[in-house]
């Protein structure tokens, strides 16, 4: 396995206006535009339907949307749903619990940070964090920041 820093995609790259022409794969594969359809069993899951049309909308926007990521889309949204699930138990229970005269953390403080890790992890490999958007740009660009804020919102 290579050690350092994952590549980042080319087509982020020519976004960000990357300098060095040579750094630019120009046999990397692309990817088919398109939107993947979203999983039926999103369907019952509030947070998992607005979160995966959100995530969709801020890709679209920044014109790097393929059906070829479906799969790496609904890991994302399925660890949305998950870390919004630790929070709101997080929210309702509190930090700390009761555990005979002492105290003990709450589970869900753990696996809420563990979901955040990786949202983080994965929002980075499509371009989503704040230090990605800001090497980027394209026209329309409030769009996706738009629709980035409401992911994060739902």
């Amino acid at each position: 396995m290579v050690s350092g820093r994952l590549p980042r995609p080319t087509k982020l790259k020519i976004l960000a206006g990357e300098p060095n022409k040579d750094r630019i794969n120009e046999n990397e594969p692309e990817a088919p535009p398109g939107r993947p359809p979203m999983p039926e069993r999103f369907n019952d899951s509030k947070v998992g339907k607005v979160a995966w049309e959100n995530l969709l909308d801020a890709l679209e926007a920044l014109g790097i949307l393929s059906p070829v990521y479906a799969h790496a889309l609904e890991v994302y949204t399925d660890t949305y749903i998950q870390y919004r699930s630790a929070v709101d138990a997080v929210n309702k229970y509190g930090a700390v619990l009761p555990n005979g005269d002492s105290f003990k953390r709450n589970p869900y403080v753990t696996e809420m940070h563990m979901n955040k890790a990786s949202l983080i992890k994965l929002q980075a490999e499509f371009g989503l964090t704040p230090s990605s958007l800001s090497r980027i740009s394209v026209p329309g660009a409030e769009k996706a920041l738009d629709a980035l804020d409401e992911l994060m919102r739902a």
